[in-house]
């Protein structure tokens, strides 16, 4: 049976980091606008009347930049996705289940929670560190509302958020019967609950996934790695879920 060997799997994210270094070298070394000038000129002039950056201010100062804050964004989303799996592939999937290398869920509940709440914690700082790198970038009209009032609404939303996501992970762990178990498992006994829940997992799974494309060029590119933790846990829980019955639960 062929097995994937722990060289082959590090050397995605080895390459990953490589090519990501690699596009922050190139950005760095690229204009910020096309027409600097010209540029400077609009940002200067973004209050018309009473008026913030109205029209189509937002597109003509799009049309003038270059690549290179989207390079350099895209190349620290790799890193940062590298980070995150080989922090999760170094710590958790290289140990064996049963004498069997495998991957594999985490060995208690209480694992779950820390990454729940460790991929929350990061997603919103690494949101709020995006919005203060925009400002010098000049992504932002300088007539715009302060980034303090969504910083503070994100300071806000933070513990109603961080509160449901633990209750709703604590009432989901009941269901945990044996830990662990491998990613890649399929439950022959109860083939109903097998298919919802899969299928269900793996909406959220999609969801995540589109979320880490559509982040990976732009300065939120800290919350790429709380994105990669999100989708083992996505696959984590799917698994604990449909994992057969059995005595002696660590939790």
């Amino acid at each position: 049976m062929f097995e994937i060997r722990p060289l082959m799997v590090w050397i995605l994210p080895i390459f990953a980091a490589v090519v990501g270094a690699v596009l922050i070298t190139y950005g760095s070394g690229l204009p910020v606008y096309h027409d600097a000038m010209a540029a400077r000129d609009l940002f200067a002039n973004a209050m018309v009347g009473d008026e913030c950056a109205a029209g189509d201010w937002h597109q003509r100062m799009a049309e003038f930049r270059t690549l290179r804050y989207p390079l350099l964004n895209l190349g620290c989303s790799l890193i940062a996705g590298s980070l995150a799996f080989a922090l999760i592939y170094g710590t958790l999937l290289r140990r064996k289940m049963d004498g069997i290398p495998t991957w594999r869920t985490p060995s208690k509940k209480a694992h779950f929670f820390v990454i729940g709440i460790s991929l929350t914690i990061i997603s919103f700082a690494g949101s709020a560190y995006g919005l203060i790198l925009d400002g010098p970038r000049e992504m932002f009209p300088w007539c715009a509302d302060s980034i303090a009032i969504p910083l503070f609404g994100m300071a806000t939303a933070f513990p109603i958020l961080l509160a449901t996501l633990i209750l709703s992970g604590w009432i989901i762990a009941l269901a945990f019967v044996e830990l662990p178990v491998g990613l890649v498992i399929w439950n022959d006994q109860q083939k109903t609950k097998s298919w919802v829940v899969t299928i269900f997992f793996g909406i959220i799974f999609l969801i995540i996934g589109f979320f880490i494309y559509d982040t990976s060029t732009t300065a939120d590119f800290i919350t790429i790695f709380s994105g990669i933790l999100a989708l083992y846990l996505t696959l984590a829980t799917r698994a604990a879920l449909l994992a057969p019955c059995a005595e002696g639960v660590e939790s």
